[in-house]
This record gives structure tokens, C-alpha cells and sequence, in this order.
């Protein structure tokens, strides 16, 4: 009874601190078992889940976030200036450190959903941002992210982000972004004003996603299924493996892809629409593998390979020419390609 009784008073007492902040000693502090219990549940909550509902209209999102709470399920639209998860030293963009209050991991959730729940980041300058950095992990799901700046993940960090519309950038460089080692992975997610970007040795995976534009650039990797982007360029050892991929720029006057720059690119069951204006698909330097893919173009060539390598023997449809450069290889599956090489 006696232990049964004193681990409820140690429940309440733990209880006491849950939503507590850390504090900081100087020389000759005097300490407190209050407050090395305090800093104590503050690091033990990094890793556990501490979950909190947040009533947008009356809470305080940085506020609970700060006071130890790692899983926020957000009720309406929720306003930032920013979020960073990891170990990375904030002070350079933002004017203020948290190095005495990191963050590792969070996860915000909508309580009903992307129709009803969202998450503004409306910071100033280079310090409103959604990133996990150096080592920092956030999930994201079932809500709008509104924010005119990019999300990140950089320096050995994870992102998921999973049933979520993204909107509210203007630039065209704003982006969804993988970098510097990281990981990002998007499921049903949907947006028209960030692009997708995978750099410096860094993998996006993409499940039934709708984007701008992506590009993959510097060792990046982008791996996916059912993707629906307007454009995609690779270059710099990028690597694109894409099944269901749909683009059209029927209406642009560019290419629908373009990859050089030794990248290496296999599609399958892909359907391009190119325009009169460009290839559908122009390749400088870039090896591409096609397996039952459609490409359709009103340009003379539909598919330019040039010092590049085209695989396009396995059932696949291509209306127009595949032409190749002196410099340009491939193999075709000749019932379904008019090819030039």
C-alpha cells in the first residue's frame, strides 16, 4: 500500500511539471530538487510523446510547444512566427537562441482536418520557417500548412508530412525541401505554390502527390509513386525513380523534363504531354529508362538524347521522334517508338 500510495504522489508531482520549462543555472545558483526535476521531465519528454490539444482561437501553439508538449493536435488556424526541430543554433536568423530549450521532435496534427484545421507560419524575414534541422524529427498530418517561405529538412533530419495542403508561397523557389542528408516523406499531399526538392545527398519519397515543380540536384533522390508535377529537372548526380508520374506542359515553352549533369532516371507507367515549343523530355547527359510510358508531343522531337543513353524497349507508346545526337544511344521498342537514332 505504502508503494502503491507513493507512486501516486510521484504521478501527481511529475504531473505538476508536465507543461514546465527548463531552467537555467549560473555560477553560484543555488539549486533546487524542484528544478533539476523540472529540467529532468523537460528531457525526458524529448522523448517520450507529451500531447496536448490546442483550441486555436484561445491557446497559445509556441507557448505549449515550450512548455513541453511534443504532439499538438491543433483545433482551427493556429499561428506561428516559426518552428525549428533539431540542435541547429537558431540566433543567426532569428536574433534568439534555443539552445537551452531544444526541441528534437514534434508532431502536430488537425483535429478534424485539412478543411478545417490549419497552421500559419507568418514570421519576418529568414526566421519564418517550418524545419527540422541537425538531427530534429516533425510529422505533420491532416491539416493545411499556410506559409510564404519554404519547409525543410536539413543536417540528418526527418520529416513526414501526411494528408496536408500547403499553400501561400508566390516565389517560385519556395519548396518542400530535402538537404544537407536529410529525409522527407510526403503522402497525399498537395500543393500549387511550393516546389519539391531533393540536394546534397538527400531522399524524398512521394505517395499520391501533387506539386508545381520538382528538381533533384546534387546526389538527391527523389523515389515515388503517383506524382503529378508540371515540371522536373534533375541535374548533378540526381536520381529520379518515378512509377505513375503525369506531367503536362502542353501550355509551357519548355520541356516537361530535363535532365543532364550525369543523372540517372527511370519511369514507369508515365504519361507526358509536351508542347510545340521544346522535347517533352531533353536530355544532356543524363541516362533514362522508360517501361510502358506514354510521352505525346506536337514538337518535331518529342524525346532530344544527347550525350545521354535512352532505354525505351519495354512497351512503351511515343508519338513523335526520339532524336539522338551523334553523342546519343538507345534502345527502342520500335512497335510503339518512330525513333531516330
Amino acid at each position: 500500500m505504502k508503494t502503491f500510495i507513493s507512486s501516486i504522489i510521484g504521478f501527481i508531482f511529475l504531473g505538476s511539471i508536465v507543461s514546465a520549462q527548463m531552467t537555467t543555472f549560473s555560477q553560484g545558483d543555488i539549486l533546487s530538487a524542484g528544478s533539476m526535476n523540472q529540467n529532468f521531465k523537460h528531457l525526458q519528454d524529448q522523448f517520450s510523446l507529451n500531447k496536448k490539444e490546442i483550441d486555436c482561437s484561445t491557446d497559445n501553439l509556441t507557448q505549449k510547444i515550450n512548455q513541453g508538449y511534443n504532439h499538438l493536435v491543433i483545433d482551427g488556424n493556429c499561428s506561428v512566427k516559426n518552428l525549428f526541430v533539431g540542435n541547429a543554433d537558431i540566433n543567426r536568423w532569428c536574433g534568439y537562441s534555443q539552445a537551452n530549450n531544444p526541441i528534437n521532435k514534434l508532431i502536430i496534427s488537425g483535429k478534424t482536418g485539412i478543411s478545417s484545421d490549419t497552421l500559419t507560419v507568418n514570421g519576418t524575414g529568414d526566421c519564418d520557417l517550418l524545419s527540422a534541422m541537425d538531427g530534429g524529427y516533425i510529422l505533420l498530418e491532416n491539416l493545411t500548412i499556410n506559409t510564404t517561405k519554404s519547409i525543410l529538412s536539413s543536417g540528418a533530419s526527418m520529416m513526414r508530412i501526411e494528408n496536408v495542403n500547403v499553400t501561400g508561397a508566390v516565389d517560385p523557389y519556395i519548396a518542400l525541401g530535402s538537404e544537407r542528408g536529410s529525409h522527407m516523406h510526403l503522402q497525399n499531399v498537395t500543393t500549387t505554390s511550393h516546389e519539391v526538392y531533393a540536394n546534397h545527398g538527400s531522399t524524398i519519397h512521394l505517395e499520391n502527390t501533387t506539386s508545381k515543380d520538382m528538381s533533384i540536384r546534387s546526389n538527391g533522390t527523389i523515389v515515388g509513386d503517383n506524382v503529378t508535377v508540371s515540371h522536373l529537372l534533375l541535374h548533378h548526380a540526381g536520381v529520379a525513380e518515378l512509377k505513375n508520374l503525369t506531367i503536362d506542359c502542353s501550355s509551357a515553352s519548355s520541356a516537361c523534363i530535363y535532365a543532364g549533369g550525369g543523372t540517372t532516371m527511370r519511369l514507369e507507367k508515365a504519361i507526358i504531354t509536351g508542347n510545340g515549343s521544346k522535347p517533352a523530355i531533353d536530355l544532356q547527359g543524363a541516362y533514362l529508362e522508360l517501361k510502358e510510358s506514354t510521352i505525346n508531343s506536337t514538337n518535331r522531337e518529342t524525346i532530344n538524347v544527347d550525350y545521354s543513353y535512352i532505354s525505351a524497349a519495354d512497351n512503351n507508346t511515343i508519338q513523335g521522334t526520339i532524336y539522338c545526337t551523334q553523342n546519343g544511344l538507345g534502345s527502342f521498342d520500335r512497335a510503339h517508338t518512330t525513333h531516330g537514332c
